[in-house]
């Protein structure tokens, strides 16, 4: 699965479902309108009217994600996470042993010799 874009046509390939077609805004021809889905946002669609209609030499439309993000500033989408891997939290400070415990472990009886 190649999920390397936050924004991609719906797909079975992408959400394990077949892709609800809609009415195409531009042609209005019904079930040719395959929308773009936010990977990121749990494949929620970015918007009604953004996607891409399947009859390419007649209509033709195609609204890309970031035409919509730079005609609607309001609608920006969220931060993208950080894909720097953030630090492990420190190990607790050095506890050795009692001594109770290393004298048991000696016997062929204990479990963790």
């Amino acid at each position: 699965m190649n999920t390397e874009y936050r924004y991609q046509l719906e797909s079975r390939k992408l959400t394990g479902k077949a892709p609800q077609k809609t009415s195409c805004p531009e042609c209005g021809r019904r079930k040719c309108f395959v929308r773009y889905v936010d990977t990121r946002d749990g494949f929620r669609y970015v918007a009604d009217h953004v996607g891409k209609c399947d009859h390419l030499h007649s209509c033709g439309y195609h609204c890309k994600p970031s035409e919509y993000f730079r005609d609607n500033p309001s609608a920006v989408p969220s931060v993208a996470i950080s894909s720097r891997p953030t630090a492990p939290p420190p190990l607790p400070p050095f506890q050795p042993l009692s001594p109770a415990y290393v004298r048991r472990s000696h016997s062929p009886r204990s479990t963790f010799w």
